[in-house]
């Protein structure tokens, strides 16, 4: 993939993961520290997104939405006429380990790290639906309908990187 992203020179690249609590899950946990495996995830994150930012001219980072106790539909289906009982405040989720973890800072301006939180958990609250919208079909997976409400903010984004030059 990388061979291609060098032969074809994108104007923009988006990557996104989901890391929640991988690094504890991993084969490797039996043998290294949490601490270890955690410093080990956030370098391999570093040398990959640096090698994609080579050959693009900007690079957006999704940072993870947090994800959710509980899937959306069922609390809503559990809780008929009380969204309330179906919002979380993002501080309460313990997402300790959102995709990057890898600090990006020296990689900027090319790199340009997105901060989703606030599209998914506006003001700090994490609802099971929005709009009207089931926002996730499980707990951590956008569901279309609320993705295709974010096209704004992702055409800003590639409004950006229209401006962007490669050096």
């Amino acid at each position: 993939m990388l061979d291609e992203l060098e032969t074809l020179r994108p104007r923009a690249v988006f990557i996104a993961s989901y890391s929640y609590d991988t690094a504890a899950s991993a084969p490797v946990a039996q043998s290294h520290s949490l601490m270890e495996q955690g410093a080990a995830l956030a370098a391999g994150e570093h040398r990959f997104i640096a090698a994609v930012a080579r050959s693009a001219a900007k690079t957006f980072v999704l940072r993870d939405n947090p994800a959710f106790p509980t899937e959306p539909a069922r609390c809503l289906l559990s809780h008929p006429r009380h969204d309330e009982q179906c919002q979380w405040p993002v501080a309460s989720l313990g997402n300790k380990a959102l995709y990057p973890t890898a600090d990006l800072t020296d990689l900027v301006p090319r790199v340009e790290l997105v901060e989703t939180q606030a599209w998914v958990c506006p003001g700090g609250i994490c609802a099971a639906a929005s709009g009207g919208l089931v926002m996730m079909r499980d707990t951590h997976h956008l569901t279309a309908s609320f993705a295709a409400r974010l096209t704004p903010q992702f055409e800003q984004l590639l409004a950006v990187a229209a401006d962007a030059r490669m050096d």
